[in-house]
């Protein structure tokens, strides 16, 4: 009796240790499984976050790498160049003369140009200048430009062609630099091409009269037809509308000054010239560009001669020359 109770008991036994392994062993097999169910999960959610960052880093590089056109940049950085080269010149008058004026109101006595040979310690500019811009700055006329920006103006005078012109143009097309050329009518007539090309080459085409006249001996109306004559040519027969005016040497009134204005011009002297212009006694090429380079001041404006065959050799040197002291060679803008 005894031992069949005792097997009884062993079996039931057995059957509750069975029970409770079997339980267990399900159970560790549901956790492996979702402990498998939860890797794919993180793996799907990795492979996620993988393809989310490689789109983004696919976006921000390109992002990155688009650049502006090159051309796009250089228009603009020219654009804001001539902006600021504009804001550092000379501009305007204090006297305001309309065209028909009364011109006989103003002074004719004559006014002699120069420099002068005197300059300032601080800024190496003429002194000599001053009294000009003193007494006559109220009109349009530049005597000299402002410091601001450290600039040069290259302007030539051209009464007459000797064969240098070609060569000058040459010169400032290699050094990437724009000048003034002051030109007379019968240059013009015949130097259609040579004139062409000044426009084209984008530098600033002047008024040097028709006659090549001392102004100030001249009544009002020959003053005028000077100045007209040649404007409307030139307008007429290259569309081209001048700006600036040189007095023929320099020489002046206060009323040729007005009238020089009431015809829309502005009227250009200089801060710099040599003994330039006899093409039979023309200065040795190293000492007169040792000379322009020792001369050289902000603002400055260069008078030379087309028709000189030291400044056409020197000019290239001297562009240079002017540039490695830190100076830039200035356009000339209408600013008026």
């Amino acid at each position: 009796m005894i031992n069949k109770n005792f097997k009884y008991m062993a079996a039931v036994l057995s059957a509750v240790i069975c029970f409770f392994g079997c339980a267990g062993g399900s159970n560790g097999a549901s956790e492996n499984g979702s402990s498998a169910n939860n890797f794919g999960s993180s793996a799907a959610t990795d492979a996620t976050q993988a393809t989310t960052t490689t789109e983004a880093t696919t976006e921000v590089t390109t992002t990155t790498t688009t650049t502006e056109d090159p051309a796009a940049i250089a228009e603009r950085e020219a654009l804001a160049e001539a902006e600021y080269q504009k804001s550092c010149m000379n501009s305007g008058s204090s006297v305001t003369i309309a065209a028909g004026s009364d011109f006989s109101e103003f002074s004719t006595k004559e006014v002699p140009f120069g420099p002068g040979s005197n300059r300032s310690e601080e800024t190496n500019r003429p002194t000599g200048i001053n009294w000009y811009v003193t007494n006559y700055g109220n009109y349009a006329a530049d005597f000299i430009q402002p410091m601001e920006g450290n600039y040069i103006y290259l302007t030539f005078d051209e009464g007459y062609e000797y064969g240098n012109t070609p060569a000058i143009l040459d010169a400032l097309k290699e050094k990437d630099a724009k000048a003034v050329f002051f030109v007379t009518l019968p240059f013009v007539k015949e130097n259609p091409d040579l004139v062409q090309r000044m426009i084209d080459e984008g530098h600033v085409v002047g008024n040097h009269t028709v006659t090549h006249p001392l102004m100030n001996t001249c009544d009002v109306d020959k003053q005028h037809r000077e100045i007209q004559q040649l404007h409307d040519y030139v307008l007429e027969n290259f569309g081209y509308e001048m700006y600036l005016f040189r007095f023929p040497q320099g020489q002046f009134s206060e009323q040729s000054l007005a009238i020089v204005q009431s015809l829309g011009y502005r009227a250009v002297f200089w801060s710099f010239a040599h003994n330039d212009w006899d093409v039979n006694n023309q200065p040795d090429v190293k000492e007169a560009l040792d000379n322009a380079l020792l001369k050289a001041h902000a603002g400055a404006i260069y008078l030379l001669h087309g028709i000189s065959t030291t400044d056409t050799k020197m000019l290239p040197d001297l562009i240079d020359g002017l540039r490695d002291a830190g100076y830039k060679i200035g356009y000339y803008y209408k600013v008026d």
